[in-house]
Parts: structure tokens; sequence; C-alpha cells
């Protein structure tokens, strides 16, 4: 299951505002949980989802880099409890380890 926080978090009249690249990756992090936590597991129902996957996406200054203007993204993924290890083998494939 994905799903887009964007609009929740950021309507569009601000800019996220951060010192470096790794300060913006914890905050876009940060304020996808807070939306999102605690996760109601109880409300997937098919043992085929394997995982949700939250999207954030928003206009962004990195400040350290002359007040860079951008665009960042983020996204956090919550393995379903309890899942196989094969699945989960197949979620950090896909969305953790880094390309070769």
């Amino acid at each position: 299951m994905a799903l887009s926080v964007s609009r929740v978090a950021n309507t569009g009249e601000r800019l996220y505002r951060a010192a470096d690249g790794e300060a913006l990756s914890r905050g876009l992090t940060k304020e996808v949980r807070a939306l999102v936590e605690p996760y109601p597991w109880r409300l997937i129902q098919d043992s085929r989802i394997i995982g949700s996957i939250f999207h954030i996406i928003t206009p962004s200054v990195i400040e350290n880099l002359g007040n860079l203007l951008s665009s960042a993204q983020q996204l956090v993924i919550y393995p379903t409890p309890g899942i196989s290890q094969p699945d989960r083998e197949i979620l950090k494939a896909l969305f953790m380890d880094a390309p070769t």
C-alpha cells in the first residue's frame, strides 16, 4: 500500500527549511511519522499487503548550500508486522538497498 502525505504536511504555501541534506531527510521522516504513528495495523485485512509506503514531496531550502531552493522528497516504509522473511527481504531489496 502506498500513500502520499504531501498535501497533509504542506498544502503548498511554505518552504521546508533545513541546514543540510541529512537534516532535511531526518525532518521529512519525522513529519511523516507524526502523521501516521501509531499505525493502525488492525485495519489491514489483506494478507497480500506486506508493508505500507508513505511518500512526501515538498519545496525546500537547504541553508548550508547558500539557501538552495530545491524539491525534497522522502519515503517512509513500514513492514507489516508478522510478515514472512522472504517478504521482508522483498521490501528491503526494493526500498532499502542501494543499487550497485
